[in-house]
């Protein structure tokens, strides 16, 4: 491709013919955008695809435009044309009804496209489905008629068929009468339209005030109550229900469970409280202290106002070095995320524990409705049900690690000094007899205390804060056990895969990645939402979940629990309490997530009917907690869908944050082969409408871009040129950071440290072996997952691996390392992890500069005179200690005379730290015994004498050398010992 550029007259590119000569050489095909022109047409539109993608989708889409502007004889039949006509031949042969003449009048059609089309599979497909569905007849004994809406509705139908009425001014059904008696008082009428489709303001005004609800009879609310405060109470609150097959199964093992318990004094009490109603209460405050208090720790503090830029970086690491002393983890978290601003420490120190009090009060104890008419209980779920078994606790409380306690105070060391017997006891009590009462903010067992994460990097306001609610252990273990059990009976719907045991982003990115690809190769309509629900975990609506629950049959022993748990569970805000009686489930209780899944598979489950397919792969939706992603073929579609969302979302007491939705929507020319990003398309939300993803921005979903050149290491294709130049950054970093030469290998800093590298990972190797990672695990999972893994799509961008490259594998890696000049020596590290531990987890005390220089030492790059006489240069390397031996490291450290009571001085320091060793363990030690052999006195480090066998321990050191390397002198000496001790 040959490229051109030459000024035109006002300061374009000037288009001209051919040129006729070297001399004056005009360009024949410039770019519109920028000042470049090429010989070529082909190179024209190769260069506007690459370095101008926006004004190439602008291409593309105005000659749809002009395409779809010239009147066309045919018209590509949709689905919903489709479905639509396949519905009323449907209903038309039902009533006896020619159904040519209603569908040339309710179509716009001719009779020749509607005969033809009515003869293809798809559409035979479509119209044997509707026949093999069984219609629920009407209260009069008809058959509902199902006519989908369209355009031409006003047009005239022929027999007993009569186009739908508007829904204006239609009758009120039972059902929306039942939700207008039900609704309370106080609540607005705006809230009841999600609740009411095709009803407006004015009409549930209207009908209020036509027919007001009788006084006696009251609603389902979750409306404001009586202000609740925390007040001693002096009786539990058992459940008021007679003992029932479950409760009498639980009671048996209790009995069962008594001999078990090694105490014989909490054996009795544990006996008595079987019987006693307040058997739980007692037995608890056996064991939980009532008064424990838990301090509280600080944040590290970030001095405010410093505008110095290097100050600022003083500080940062000065946070970071405090950071690291309480979690590592923590620090790799903020510098991945790139965490690191000055400005961001300081706004996530500028909340008082009153600010966020403020806020989100508000949104914790804020009223909400819940549609929850007409439920009706499902079969009930016996085995959720079951006594707690003494083998679930125990594998939860060992699959736990020490984290924050909660308002109690309690460690989970202390906790796992209880034994198990009794912490099950105690979980089987609470099921059956109901917590204890009340004591404050310490005796109530449901009380969480807040901690608020930062979602931006700059938070400006607490409501950008994330609540996690840090629970009791005792009662997070109970949840953790419940929710398995919750998990195995009542499974989440097959498009969530948040929460799960599973690949659930690999899934999810991979499967949009596979649609987009789909749409795009075979030009298909695609239209994609992303759509974001307010505060979705702190917003749920108890009564909604509870009805959920009570519908999927859960047993009345743990409906009751639940219930208790929602009305007297609380938040600890610094010292004040909230308590979300209405809404919310606590974020960072195990038994959440489940909650709020099942919550949201009510959604999911209403959203079936609009899959659609492209390929091989069947597009419908995908969840991720509370990240959902909508599939459509068309814009009116999608509003349909996300129409009846809205409407889902409401009865769940959750709304849409228009704000944080997009849209991305390809259309595709099959005829002329090519798609494009319409950017002109219109969903909206409650009269706002969605942002338009361009070609040019973003769609993030996880975290991962879908649109653009801009897809993370995992899931994106990147050349290897660009993962050379980061390798070459990182390079460049490392050797300023630890003061090492240039002429360092590439090979020392991207070896793992158990071969003797510094175990930087290089992207290459990086990049490959995350791949293969995620798409080996992802064709091993369930059949759809398999379906995903083998798509042609995600196997061309999961399956890329560079060639013949050191940098690209682990093995080559080693081998380059092990075969150079400067750390050949290193060779046998790997048979001995003791000697990189200091490097994987350095210690705290050993200084930055000190560090430096074990490094250094470690990867032969100290300046030597054999060091710096490389490269030409005029340097003395002979050794003074008449060796005539080169001055390189090795000798100097291991052989050179001049220092070899240093050298002795470090044999004896590391013989005296191995025998102090084995003396504490109990061994005996006889350190340089003389041992007169055939081949004379010989004089080993240590002798270890064992219950049947006898030890020699010698400690050697030896010079970096091809030929003696760690594993021949081993062997030299193995002979030697042995050789002696059999004289």
């Amino acid at each position: 491709m040959t490229l051109l550029r030459a000024p035109g007259p006002e300061g374009g590119m000037v288009l001209g013919p051919p040129p006729s000569g070297p001399a004056d050489l005009p360009p024949r095909c410039s770019c519109p955008v920028c000042p470049c022109a090429f010989t070529r047409a082909s190179s024209l539109t190769t260069h506007i695809w690459k370095k101008h993608p926006a004004e190439w989708n602008d291409i593309k889409k105005r000659r749809d435009a002009s395409r779809r502007s010239n009147v066309r004889t045919y018209a590509r039949w949709t689905r919903e044309e489709l479905e639509r006509m396949a519905a009323i031949e449907h209903e038309a042969l039902s009533k006896g009804v020619q159904h040519e003449l209603v569908l040339n009048s309710l179509l716009a059609r001719t009779r020749d496209q509607i005969s033809c089309r009515r003869k293809k599979d798809d559409y035979k497909a479509i119209l044997k489905s509707l026949e093999s569905e069984a219609q629920c007849p009407g209260p009069d004994g008809s058959r509902a008629r199902v006519v989908p809406d369209s355009p031409r509705n006003d047009h005239p139908t022929s027999g007993d068929l009569k186009s739908p009425k508007g829904r204006t001014g239609r009758k009120w059904s039972a059902e929306e009468i039942k939700v207008l008696q039900q609704a309370p008082r106080d609540v607005p009428d705006a809230e009841l339209v999600p609740l009411l489709p095709g009803r407006t303001v004015q009409a549930i005004r209207s009908r209020k005030a036509a027919s007001r609800r009788p006084k006696g009879q009251t609603g389902r609310t979750c409306g404001p109550g009586p202000t609740d405060e925390e007040q001693v109470t002096a009786e539990p609150q058992p459940y008021e229900r007679s003992m029932t097959e479950s409760e009498q199964g639980i009671s048996d093992y209790l009995y069962g469970i008594l001999p078990n318990i090694p105490d014989p004094v909490v054996r009795e009490k544990a006996k008595q409280a079987i019987g006693d109603p307040n058997g739980f209460s007692k037995l608890y405050n056996e064991f939980f202290p009532k008064n424990r208090t838990v301090s509280r720790r600080a944040m590290p503090a970030v001095k405010v106002g410093v505008k110095r830029r290097r100050a600022q970086r003083a500080i940062i690491y000065n946070f970071l070095q405090n950071l690291h002393k309480r979690s590592p983890k923590s620090v790799a978290e903020r510098v991945l995320d790139s965490d690191l601003s000055y400005e961001g420490l300081v706004a996530e120190r500028a909340f008082s524990d009153e600010d966020f009090l403020r806020k989100w009060k508000p949104v914790f104890e804020r009223p909400c409705y819940a549609d929850l008419a007409g439920d009706h209980p499902g079969p009930p779920l016996n085995e959720l049900a079951a006594p707690i078994k003494v083998a679930d606790v125990a594998a939860v409380i060992a699959s736990l690690k020490e984290s924050s306690p909660g308002p109690d105070g309690l460690r989970l060391n202390i906790l796992r000094g209880i034994p198990v017997e009794v912490i099950t006891f105690l979980y089987n009590l609470l099921l059956l007899k109901g917590p204890p009462p009340t004591r404050g903010k310490a005796g109530n067992i449901f009380t969480s205390r807040v901690t608020f994460i930062k979602k931006v990097e700059v938070p400006g306001d607490a409501l950008e804060f994330r609540p996690i609610a840090i629970g009791n252990y005792f009662v997070r273990i109970f949840h953790q056990v419940l929710a398995s059990r919750f998990e195995a009976a009542l499974p989440n719907h097959r498009d969530q895969v948040g929460f799960k045991r599973l690949d659930g982003v690999a899934h999810n990115v991979l499967k949009l990645n596979a649609a987009l690809n789909a749409a795009r190769s075979k030009h298909e309509n695609l239209v994609v939402a992303s759509v974001d629900i307010r505060k979705a975990f702190d917003s749920i609506s108890h009564e909604a979940i509870l009805g959920i629950l009570q519908r999927k049959g859960v047993p009345d022993l743990l409906m009751g629990y639940l219930r208790t748990y929602f009305s007297t569970s609380r938040l600890q805000i610094g010292k004040d309490l909230i308590h979300p009686k209405h809404r919310g489930v606590k974020q960072g209780d195990p038994m959440s997530p489940w909650l709020f899944n099942l919550a949201l598979d009510q959604i999911l489950e209403g959203q079936e009917e609009y899959a659609i397919t492209i390929g091989a792969i069947v597009l419908n939706q995908m969840a991720y907690a509370d990240d959902l992603i909508l599939f459509a073929s068309s814009q009116e579609e999608m509003q349909k869908r996300i129409e009846r969302l809205t409407i889902g979302l409401g009865r769940l007491g959750l709304e849409l944050n228009a704000r944080k939705c997009c849209v991305l929507s390809i259309r595709g020319d099959k005829k002329r082969k090519f798609s494009f990003v319409d950017t002109d398309v219109s969903i909206s939300v409650d009269g706002t409408r969605l942002p338009v993803v361009t070609a040019v921005s973003e769609f993030r979903y996880l975290g991962s871009s879908s649109i653009g050149r801009a897809w993370p290491l995992t899931f994106g294709r990147l050349h290897k040129g660009e993962l050379v130049k980061g390798d070459k950054a990182v390079r460049r970093v490392v050797r300023r950071w630890l003061r090492l030469p240039a002429d360092c290998p590439n090979s020392a800093i991207h070896t793992p440290a158990r071969f003797g590298g510094l175990g930087v990972n290089s992207l290459e190797t990086l990049y490959s072996t995350l791949k293969e990672s995620r798409l080996t695990q992802l064709s091993y999972g369930d059949e759809e997952d398999a379906a995903i893994a083998s798509n042609p799509a995600v196997r061309g961008l999961m399956s890329y691996k560079f060639r013949g490259s050191v940098m690209s594998s682990r093995e080559g890696l080693v081998e380059d390392l092990h075969r150079r000049l400067d750390t050949r020596g290193l060779q046998g590290y790997e048979k001995v992890p003791a000697v990189n531990s200091w490097l994987d987890h350095a210690p705290t005390n050993l200084a930055g500069h000190d560090f430096q220089e074990a490094i250094r030492v470690r990867l032969g790059c100290m300046g030597t005179p054999s060091r710096l006489s490389r490269g030409g240069r005029s340097v003395d390397t002979i050794c003074k200690c008449g060796s005539n031996a080169r001055m390189s490291l090795p000798h100097i450290a291991q052989a050179c005379s001049i220092v070899s009571g240093l050298r002795i001085k470090r044999h004896n320091n590391v013989v005296l730290y191995v025998a102090q060793i084995l003396k504490e363990k109990k061994y005996d030690v006889i350190m340089e015994p003389r041992l007169q052999t055939e081949r004379g006195l010989r004089k080993p480090d240590l002798v270890i004498l064992a219950k049947k066998e006898i030890i020699v321990l010698d400690v050697q050191i030896r010079p970096d050398s091809v030929v003696c390397t760690l594993d021949a002198c081993n062997r030299e000496k193995d002979r030697e010992v042995q050789s002696a001790v059999r004289s």
